[in-house]
């Protein structure tokens, strides 16, 4: 059941990807939520995204949380930099702290950069946020524009 339920979501999650990336998400928005309710983890993820962005109409933080949370559930671990991002659109700093941690906990080493500055924009010193800022700009699992900034801040500390 499993392999064949791959087999069904994988070409609906393309399908759904591209629609989003030409600028169709409302018809995105469909699919995705068809997979997600399938049990596809990036489906659900995504359908979080489109909640938080109001592709259905106006945003909604709660179907938001509710999508990434169960994308979570089901192994997505990318969904922790997400709660993240929303913990910290809702000014919920705090928890925005706790899921980056999370996040970098499971591996995903760009959240280094991006706690680095949320606790920047908190009012923490460079230097007290530096260990996160040499992980992101020494990573190789990176992209190279956040080893760049990672790099770039640090470097503002010397200066």
């Amino acid at each position: 059941m499993e392999i064949r339920l791959r087999k069904w979501v994988y070409p609906l999650f393309m399908r759904a990807s591209r629609l989003f990336e030409n600028g169709r998400p409302k018809e995105a928005f469909r699919l995705f939520k068809g997979g997600a309710e399938a049990g596809d983890s990036g489906c659900m993820l995504n359908l979080g995204v489109l909640y938080g962005d109001g592709a259905n109409g106006s945003p909604n933080r709660e179907r938001e949380m509710f999508w990434y949370k169960k994308a979570l559930a089901y192994g997505e671990m990318s969904a922790f930099s997400n709660l993240a991002i929303a913990y910290k659109e809702q000014r919920l700093y705090r928890k925005s702290e706790a899921w980056f941690k999370k996040a970098i906990a499971a591996g995903d080493e760009d959240a280094n950069l991006e706690l680095a500055k949320l606790l920047l924009s908190r009012g923490a010193s460079l230097r007290s946020v530096s260990a996160f800022l040499m992980a992101a700009a020494a990573s190789q699992n990176v992209a190279i524009a956040t080893m760049e900034e990672a790099q770039s801040l640090l470097d503002e500390n010397q200066t």
